[in-house]
């Protein structure tokens, strides 16, 4: 009988504990979601989200290269926070601020990639100061013109580099009937340093002096002038009635494969095109 109490008075404690226990853990599980609510609530006060958007490549024609797509952020203005941390091996600091980023008002697809100018062309300085002359001149940013230059020679600024589909040849590729009205020809634009194929290069330029605005005026004036001062959905030419000749020789700029290309995606993919080139 007294063995029977005993156990029974051990079962009694053994359930009194348990619900002890239980009741415990209840309690930290209602603190551990009160706690979240409170840092939920006051990181969208912050604006603060750790969200990412997917990664995606963008096709730069010779390479496909991986990027990123910036934060997105949960609120048009919300600003991003900024954590402070120690020195290597130490524990990470608290966040002590929060500062504001200005967001880009630009879309993703306008914005310009660094300038790749290559070590040997930065270090030829009669043709970086005929540059900065000519630009001058002209009334253009010179590192628009270094652009329009790179793209055209696929990056290598060489002055003897010929389209494999015409008579275009050097730093803007000028073509035979042009070079002839310049004083030229491109055999003898071929044989000219840098410096030297400037002079053409500003000559040809000239007669659109004031009507380059931008980086697209700069790129059509050499590439097509009618298109000069047009809007980026003007079509330059297509594959069926406009240019068609054109449009083979260039449908790599035909950026949707819809058979046209308008004035925005070849200065698109000109102002993108500035990565360093294989040797």
């Amino acid at each position: 009988m007294a063995g029977i109490n005993l156990e029974g008075r051990a079962t009694l404690v053994v359930e009194k504990e348990r619900a002890q226990v239980v009741s415990t853990l209840k309690d930290m599980l209602e603190l551990s979601r009160q706690s979240a609510e409170e840092n939920a609530k006051a990181r969208e006060a912050a604006g603060i989200t750790e969200s990412l958007a997917e990664p995606f490549v963008r096709d730069t024609g010779d390479m496909v290269r991986p990027e990123m797509r910036p934060v997105e952020m949960t609120e048009p203005e919300a600003p991003v926070q900024e954590q402070i941390q120690q020195s290597e091996g130490t524990e990470q600091a608290p966040v002590t601020s929060i500062r504001p980023v200005a967001r880009p008002t630009e879309p993703e697809e306008d914005r310009v990639l660094p300038l790749f100018v290559p070590d040997d062309v930065q270090q030829d300085t009669g043709f970086m100061t005929s540059v900065e002359t000519v630009s001058s001149n002209l009334g253009i940013p010179s590192e628009d013109l270094l652009r329009a230059m790179h793209f055209e020679t696929g990056g290598t600024f060489s002055t003897s580099i010929k389209n494999p589909t015409g008579s275009a040849t050097g730093l803007i590729q000028i073509i035979e009937p042009t070079a002839k009205s310049l004083g030229t020809s491109t055999a003898e634009l071929a044989k000219m340093t840098r410096e030297e194929q400037m002079v053409y290069v500003e000559k040809y330029l000239t007669p659109y002096k004031g009507r380059m605005k931008d980086f697209g005026d700069i790129y059509m004036a050499i590439h097509l002038p009618v298109a000069i001062g047009k809007s980026n959905d003007y079509v330059i030419y297509d594959n069926q009635t406009l240019r068609t000749r054109a449009y083979k020789q260039n449908k790599g700029l035909d950026a949707n494969k819809d058979g046209k290309v308008t004035k925005g995606e070849a200065v698109t993919r000109a102002s993108r095109d500035t990565k360093p080139k294989d040797t």
